[in-house]
């Protein structure tokens, strides 16, 4: 279900909020989830949509599931 707001549709159960979030440590395997830190701590979610992650790496995150690759974790020092 969703309502109007500024003549546009939106979902009543999360305002089609998302929000951006750091990879921690990635999933190990297909049905693992990822662990993301967030504004409020860190969360377990699903990141099977969006493909292989490494640490550092950002994704945009609804309702417990990465959406979006957003960019990729800063190259380190050292690292080719």
């Amino acid at each position: 279900m969703s309502v109007t707001h500024a003549e546009e549709p939106v979902c009543l159960t999360c305002a089609d909020d998302a929000t951006a979030c750091v990879v921690v440590r990635p999933a190990t395997g297909p049905l693992d989830t990822t662990l993301v830190r967030t504004e409020l701590g860190e969360e377990e979610v699903d990141t099977s949509l969006v493909g292989e992650l490494r640490v550092g790496d950002t994704v945009l995150v609804h309702a417990k599931t990465a959406i979006l690759k957003l960019s990729d974790a800063p190259e380190q020092e050292g690292q080719a």
